[in-house]
């Protein structure tokens, strides 16, 4: 099915969920693609404390299911599609997906990151199975007294930590250097005795009948751990694999959600380097919708609207 539409929005994190909400107010009907559910990243937090509204904090899941209420409440017009590639056909863009081509005047990539991939020996063995890039990819049901080992010191680590400790997960984290957490995250997960190996790197895995085993080098040499799951926290990467390599080529973002390219807007994460706020995002998608505004009522100048 092939459609043309004012505006399309590409992920339903924060961002592009703010985006939504402001076109559709401002009667612009917009399009928002999400291969999964609306909240993006929010699944994988455990508690959310720097949210304006929520004096307690909320939990990631509780945020991100607020988010598909609005949506839904705003009829926000959104399709569950993965889109496989963004380019330009004169002066619109084509937004292709695994369920149809959409023609728009403007486009707002708010694809967030991807995690950092591990390069271990072995790991090819238990990828899928019994390692995964993130909590919400584990198996959701009986993770009490599972072993899950964690690779990686910041703040995603921690916090994945917390959370599955909270389920009555058996947590052990890896990292290579001193922690770069929160010092509140490293308190929070020393409450709930996860235990933490300082300078260990993870030199092989080895899948076992009942979990994997995990080879570790550190000062002492090397040493075993038997885990039922694995959890890679290596950091994470902008998410712009769709984008055409010429409009990659040509993108601005000293000043995000703005590209030099009139129409195309980049907004939260996929931008954002190591400042990922589901706060920084929200506003990024809304000043987004707001230039998009400003885009078509001056007809699409490309000084007016990418400024």
């Amino acid at each position: 099915m092939d459609e043309t539409v004012r505006a399309v929005i590409i992920g339903a994190g924060p961002a592009g969920a703010a985006a939504a909400m402001y076109l559709k107010r401002a009667g612009l009907e917009p399009l928002l693609l999400e291969k999964a559910e609306p909240g993006g990243l929010l699944h994988e937090a455990n508690l959310v404390e720097n949210y304006p509204g929520f004096p307690e904090g909320v939990a990631g899941k509780e945020l991100a299911s607020k988010i598909a209420a609005q949506l839904h409440r705003l009829d926000v017009r959104l399709e569950r599609a993965v889109a496989e590639r963004v380019e330009t056909i004169g002066q619109a863009f084509e937004t292709q997906t695994d369920d149809g081509n959409y023609t728009s005047e403007a486009v707002i990539i708010a694809t967030g990151t991807k995690p950092k991939k591990a390069y271990v020996s072995g790991i090819e063995t238990i990828e899928g199975k019994r390692l995964f890039y993130g909590v919400s990819s584990l198996p959701q049901d009986g993770i009490g007294e599972k072993r899950v080992t964690i690779l990686g010191g910041g703040d995603a680590a921690f916090d994945y930590a917390i959370n599955l400790s909270d389920k009555g997960g058996l947590v052990t984290i890896l990292t290579r250097s001193e922690p770069t957490c929160l010092p509140l995250l490293a308190e929070r997960a020393h409450e709930r005795r996860v235990k933490v190996f300082v300078g260990c790197t993870a030199t092989a895995f080895a899948a076992r009948p009942n979990g994997v085993a995990i080879t570790c080098m550190n000062d002492e040499g090397l040493r075993e751990i038997a885990s039922d799951y694995v959890i890679v926290a290596h950091g994470r990467e902008p998410q712009l694999d769709i984008l055409d390599p010429t409009l990659r080529g040509k993108m601005v973002t000293d000043y995000p959600p703005r590209t030099e390219i009139p129409g195309l807007f980049l907004a939260g994460d996929v931008v954002r380097g190591k400042n990922r706020q589901a706060a920084i995002a929200a506003g990024d998608g809304i000043l987004a919708a707001m230039m998009i505004d400003r885009y078509f009522k001056n007809g699409g100048d490309k000084h007016e609207g990418n400024r």
